[in-house]
């Protein structure tokens, strides 16, 4: 067994409050699968780009690039994109 990752602790009182910080679960595999889909099926996909540098002028550039590019795994970037599924949350 691989384990890709330690472990995120996640909070049962977040998941069942009115927060906006709730859907960041739900954020992180919507960024997730695509990047799974891009490196298993590359011939796939003809344009693969993260759009939230377009959408927040604060957003690092570092991390949408590393996102982005074809050559990283998805595995190396569980932070990466955890850190985009919860980019403007305030908690």
């Amino acid at each position: 067994m691989e384990i890709i990752n330690e472990q995120f602790k996640i909070s049962y009182e977040l998941l069942n409050s009115n927060y906006r910080n709730k859907f960041i679960i739900g954020n992180f595999f919507d960024y997730l699968i695509p990047k799974i889909i891009q490196v298993n099926f590359p011939d796939k996909i003809k344009k693969f780009e993260l759009n939230c540098v377009h959408r927040w002028s604060s957003f690092p550039t570092s991390i949408a690039n590393k996102y982005d590019d074809i050559n990283n795994d998805w595995r190396d970037l569980i932070n990466d994109v955890f850190y985009i599924a919860s980019f403007g949350n305030t908690n």
